[in-house]
């Protein structure tokens, strides 16, 4: 691996972060940019500790990626400026929702990284056809989508998966629920709810759960409604229509569980910032939201947190469990979800380390015919698999 080229990445990156906030910021909200700005920094500095797998890849490696809507700098610099060190080529399609933000970062950042990340403005179906010749493929997005691509291609490309999942968060009777809310609550509006790893569930213990709420409705209270680019946590309105009727919907059909909402605001694409308790968790209805939405569960035992894990579609569903005063929860995974313990699956995140959880739906890889569900890391999938691993 060339470290002068993650270097040079680095400097790049410094030198156009004005720029870089005035592409993202029809899509994200400033303290998510920040985030990835710092987030893409950190992994380029610590790029040496994946030399472990880098200098097991064959040369010439030829590398397709399908790009997510959402964290489009840091997916940008995971997918496409950290594997340039080692690939020939890689080709990248933007998602058609952000295809204009995309190929502007492209045309800022590109040609002052590598020649070798090429920009594919293109229909899918055209990039699928070309990214059948490739040894390896990243795909992030729906797994539905992302499984009718993986049919699509040779057996002998390796597939690799990035989903999602509800990613819950636990408060049992030990925990500091001051801390607890507020990390919960940063990690929930992270561009104000639109990534993969903001928690779609809160189970806080019966003893506590009616603190929860309040300190939560009290921390929420104060949460600006907005701007996109104004500091700290803000709600803004959702880049996406589609995602704020399907948040709206699912408000609509739980309204007998509403506890709180903030003011609407006259804008498209707005949700207002929402509170829904249920106070069984079996009857719990858990789906997954880009949108500014908290969903409070009572439980009583752990167990029942457990059981909720251990059911088929939330194995599937597998990606990530934080744990803040719950003894009974301490194994490492929880169902088929890593867990990370008293801390946001945002704030654990580590682009140098393997990504996600063990369900199908949340990381998963494809190769020869077989598939599995696993956190991955693009240099060591490509060292396992098409490499001396």
């Amino acid at each position: 691996m060339t470290y002068s080229y993650h270097a040079n990445a680095a400097e790049v990156l410094k030198n156009a972060r004005a720029d870089i906030m005035q592409i993202l910021g029809p899509i994200a909200t400033r303290s998510s940019i920040d985030a990835e700005f710092a987030g893409s920094l950190r992994v380029l500095a610590h790029a040496e500790s994946e030399e472990v797998w880098v200098s097991r890849i064959p040369a010439g490696q030829e590398l397709s990626v399908f790009l997510p809507s959402n964290n489009l700098l840091y997916s940008y610099l995971l997918y496409a400026v950290m594997p340039a060190a080692w690939a020939q080529r890689i080709r990248v399609r933007p998602s058609s929702r952000v295809k204009a933000t995309c190929l502007a970062l492209h045309d800022l950042l590109g040609a002052h990284l590598s020649p070798s990340i090429v920009m594919a403005d293109e229909s899918q179906r055209a990039f699928v056809s070309e990214a059948s010749t490739s040894n390896s493929v990243i795909f992030t997005g729906s797994p539905e989508n992302g499984r009718n691509i993986a049919a699509l291609l040779p057996d002998t490309s390796l597939f690799m998966g990035f989903g999602s999942g509800p990613n819950p968060v636990v408060i049992g009777r030990e925990a500091d629920i001051d801390r607890a809310v507020t990390e919960t609550v940063s990690a929930r509006l992270y561009n104000s709810g639109q990534d993969c790893l903001c928690p779609d569930v809160v189970f806080a213990h019966a003893d506590v759960v009616d603190r929860v709420e309040e300190v939560l409705i009290e921390q929420l209270k104060v949460i600006p409604q907005g701007d996109r680019l104004a500091k700290g946590l803000v709600n803004a309105p959702l880049v996406y229509n589609d995602a704020a009727d399907a948040a709206r919907g699912w408000i609509r059909s739980r309204r007998d569980h509403l506890r709180w909402q903030s003011a609407e605001v006259d804008a498209p694409g707005f949700v207002p910032l929402t509170v829904v308790r249920e106070d069984e968790v079996a009857n719990a209805i858990v789906s997954e939201h880009f949108a500014p939405v908290f969903h409070l569960v009572r439980y009583e035992s752990p167990a029942e947190v457990l059981r909720w894990a251990e059911s088929p579609q939330n194995r599937e569903n597998g990606f990530y469990i934080s744990v803040y005063g719950e003894d009974a929860l301490r194994d490492p995974v929880i169902g088929n979800a890593v867990n990370v313990g008293a801390v946001s699956a945002l704030n654990q995140e580590d682009g140098n380390r393997p990504f996600g959880g063990y369900g199908r739906r949340a990381s998963w890889v494809r190769w020869r015919g077989k598939e599995r569900g696993t956190p991955l890391l693009t240099s060591r999938e490509s060292a396992l698999h098409l490499g001396n691993g």
